[in-house]
């Protein structure tokens, strides 16, 4: 970034008036109702995938998008500026002046800006210029730093208006051909074409002048062991859990691990701020160390007046993602996003039952379908073995299935069919030869062996060697729905072989 505070204003300014979706200038820009800016190619191509705003979410129709022509003119005036100003920056060079001839007498001058000296006037004219002392010098460093292919570094965050890069621990994949990066983050997920600038080594401090000062921290988590605990501090809370109804020890502790599904950008904001405080860990796609997963919900209340029960909060979930279907069928925790704000104002762990959410919206009719899973995850926790991320609801564990089709969209992908199947510890085989060999291997009843269709009226290329076997044939919907009660629902459809 330049000396020149001016022309770091107009850096700084330019930055923010970047297209959130490619990053660089805007191009042809077009806004939205929500008075977002991106430019004509980008938000036409973002609208064909989903109808919302790709920065807050807010539900939007192409015939929305409007041209302002209030963002031309400050783009071609900052262009403008910018280009005035460039050459001025580049020619710029420090100007020397000749030594004053001043009676020689002892005056008292401040080098450094640090301390003070006594010296002789006639050597005070003769010292070289000192040059401007900079206050940072992590982008000279980082320029001069080329990063390889497998090396670990840190990205910074950068969560300005219009970005939500959350940054973090990555891998260096390989090096653009415009000096920008592509890298792979340790807690999942990619991103292309990132600035050096934004880039550092493990260890290495990672702030630098040109990120915004609203930016959150990344998810590298800060050490708990970074506060001291004063006596004062430890006698209020040895007094506050004397005072705190003892709840039963809990005989299984696992790292906090939060997902979100289907909450807006600040509600994600705001469980990245509760992660932190919680010395948790947010990722963006499911793996089997998530706790807890936390779901967009609609509140029901029943009237005091005409139903004589308990006026407990029901939470429904609107969406039946693949995320809390995962969720449920791993037995996790799932909540609204009620709960993280309880968190943030305990500044601390709140009881999760009081927010755990129901079910789903459209299945009211079985209610308290997490908590069924989450109860059946305990119980097979007490005979666990193994890793304790591994252990699910065990739903279904009296399956051997494969998935037959093509899947294509808007079906869900046959991958994560069988991802739900494994979560619930079933078995799942490639070919319909390989679950024939396990039907004749291991007969009925001790196992189900089933097909997983994208409709019933597909035709399977059975062999002879299924001919007298007890095998089923269920839509791809069998398994959301016996996921979504938590319960198998009844194999009707036996395979005619």
């Amino acid at each position: 970034m330049s000396d020149n505070p001016l022309i770091a204003a107009l850096e700084s300014f330019a930055v923010e008036m970047r297209c959130p979706i490619c990053l660089e200038t805007l191009d042809n820009p077009r806004s939205l109702p929500c008075n977002h800016c991106f430019c004509e190619n980008c938000i036409t191509t973002a609208l064909g995938f989903a109808g919302n705003c790709p920065v807050c979410k807010a539900p939007v129709r192409k015939r929305t998008l409007r041209i302002d022509p209030s963002i031309e003119r400050i783009h071609r005036a900052l262009k403008a500026i910018m280009e005035y100003y460039a050459p001025i920056e580049v020619k710029k060079s420090p100007v020397m002046r000749p030594p004053l001839a001043i009676p020689t007498k002892r005056v008292e001058v401040c080098i450094d800006l640090v301390e003070e000296t006594e010296i002789d006037n006639t050597q005070a004219t003769q010292i070289e210029p000192q040059p401007a002392l900079r206050s940072d010098t992590s982008n000279e460093n980082k320029a001069a730093i080329e990063f390889t292919g497998g090396q670990v570094v840190q990205v910074a965050a950068r969560t300005w208006p219009g970005i939500n890069k959350l940054g973090g621990t990555a891998w260096i994949v390989e090096r653009n051909e415009d000096g920008t990066y592509n890298v792979k983050y340790v807690l999942g997920g990619r991103e292309s074409h990132v600035d050096p600038a934004y880039i550092s080594l493990v260890g290495q401090d990672c702030a630098n002048a040109s990120t915004p000062t609203r930016a959150v921290g990344t998810r590298k988590r800060a050490s708990p062991s970074v506060a001291v605990a004063t006596p004062e501090v430890i006698e209020e809370y040895e007094d506050t859990n004397r005072r705190r109804p003892k709840k039963k020890q809990q005989l299984f502790k696992e790292d906090l691990v939060f997902l979100c599904s289907g909450l807006y950008h600040d509600e994600k904001v705001l469980v990245e701020t509760c992660a932190t405080m919680l010395n948790a860990t947010t990722v963006h796609e499911w793996t089997e160390d998530v706790t807890h997963v936390i779901v967009k919900c609609q509140q029901t209340t029943p009237s005091r007046q005409k139903l004589q029960i308990s006026d407990k909060v029901k939470r429904w979930v609107k969406i039946r993602s693949l995320k809390y279907l995962k969720a449920v069928v791993a037995g996790r925790w799932i909540v609204s996003e009620e709960w993280i704000r309880a968190c943030v104002k305990a500044k601390g762990l709140v009881s999760e039952e009081n927010f755990e959410v129901q079910g789903l919206l459209k299945l009211q009719h079985v209610p308290e379908v997490a908590k069924k899973a989450r109860l059946r995850r305990q119980a097979n926790l007490i005979y666990a073995t193994g890793p304790l991320s591994a252990i699910g609801t065990r739903l279904f564990s009296a399956i051997t299935c494969t998935v037959y089709g093509n899947f294509a969209s808007p079906l869900p992908p046959k991958n994560e069919i069988g991802s739900l199947v494994r979560l619930g510890h079933g078995h799942v085989v490639s070919t319909i030869d390989d679950l024939t060999e396990a039907a004749k291997a291991k007969p009925a009843p001790s196992n189900y062996y089933v097909v997983i269709v994208e409709n019933m009226d597909v035709n399977l290329p059975l062999s002879e060697a299924a001919a007298g076997l007890t095998i089923y044939v269920v839509s791809y919907e069998w398994i959301l729905d016996s996921v979504s009660e938590c319960a198998l629902r009844p194999l009707q459809h036996l395979l005619q072989t």
